[in-house]
């Protein structure tokens, strides 16, 4: 897999896998546009983590799974996917 230059070295994982499944990320608008796809990483490139794998994780986008998508809609108001 290809991964943006951005990301630092062995980030992610050797193991890490192609995803495969339908995914959906939180939005507080009505259409989802490209900034709300953007990391930790892109939104503040000069920040400093205290270590490799929160500076890992900052370059991470969180997202969820149709299982827990499902429970989370019925408690949150105001969201939309």
């Amino acid at each position: 897999m290809h991964w943006p230059e951005y990301f630092p070295p062995d980030c992610p994982p050797n193991d890490a896998k192609e995803p495969h499944d339908r995914v959906y990320r939180l939005i507080q608008q009505d259409a989802a546009t490209a900034d709300d796809f953007l990391t930790v990483r892109q939104l503040y490139p000069n920040r400093q983590f205290p270590d490799s794998e929160k500076e890992c994780r900052s370059c991470a986008l969180s997202v969820l799974l149709q299982e827990m998508m499902s429970r989370l809609t019925a408690e949150l108001v105001g969201l939309k996917i």
